[in-house]
């Protein structure tokens, strides 16, 4: 048997395209925080110089030491995360995700009193014909960033998007605005138990499409099921028929 290495330059630009619409990527970097057990993530959109934009998600779950980053930094990683946890994972997930917006990546994370850096730059995996990144102690600039974002944390990640060619909307206030509604519903339950959210300086409420708190909505059907050996929840609800103004106030068009 010979070696079989693929082409690091055609493979990174397949992986770029693998279906990711910008919302669900960074959702799926906020997944990676929650699954960290984070209470408090923040997203940050900006634009830069130029054309590009930086993206930014920061959190104050339980970080990386050095083996972990280097894994998450890893395409095919193998980071254990918990069973008990159907959200994202490092490794795969933040990597793909986050190429899928923009072509490098920094992450910067803190365990302790320890501060890391790691690099993933497509670029530069061009440049050099295979998959490189670094993984190095933070800098001063980065530890004053992170204390910045996350505060007085003992640990916390924050990962940085930049370079974003492959920003799908760069109308950045109605980018936010979708961003907030599309998290207000996917993380209503980890809103309801006590985590906070915010989308720039915007705090994300729990939005829940069902109006289960609405004493006119009628739930038809509430039962448990399996479908395929997974246990699943079905309810189906009659919604009340909204005024304009209360479909407006809500966000429905």
């Amino acid at each position: 048997m010979q070696e079989n290495k693929p082409n690091a330059s055609k493979l990174i630009d397949a992986l770029r395209q693998v279906g990711y619409d910008n919302y669900t990527a960074i959702a799926d970097l906020v997944d990676n925080s929650l699954d960290a057990y984070a209470t408090l993530v923040r997203v940050d959109i900006g634009k830069t110089k130029g054309d590009d934009h930086l993206i930014t998600v920061s959190d104050n779950g339980e970080g990386m030491n050095e083996e972990t980053l280097k894994e998450a930094i890893r395409l095919g990683s193998e980071i254990k995360k918990d069973e008990r946890s159907d959200l994202g994972k490092y490794g795969m997930g933040l990597v793909t995700a986050s190429i899928s917006v923009g072509k490098k990546l920094v992450v910067v994370t803190k365990q302790g009193d320890r501060y890391l850096t790691a690099v993933h730059d497509v670029e530069q995996i061009k440049r050099n014909g295979d998959f490189v990144a670094l993984v190095r102690p933070a800098n001063d600039v980065e530890r004053n960033a992170f204390i910045q974002r996350v505060g007085g944390s003992r640990s916390g990640t924050i990962v940085y998007i930049s370079s974003t060619d492959l920003l799908q909307n760069k109308n950045l206030s109605a980018f936010k605005s979708t961003l907030v509604r599309h998290f207000a519903e996917t993380y209503r339950e980890f809103i309801n138990a006590g985590k906070k959210m915010y989308v720039g300086t915007t705090k994300v409420e729990a939005s829940d499409p069902l109006m289960l708190e609405d004493e006119r909505t009628m739930v038809l059907i509430d039962e448990s099921k399996e479908f395929n050996g997974d246990p699943i929840r079905l309810k189906i609800v009659a919604l009340p028929r909204l005024s304009r103004p209360e479909s407006l106030s809500r966000g429905i068009n």
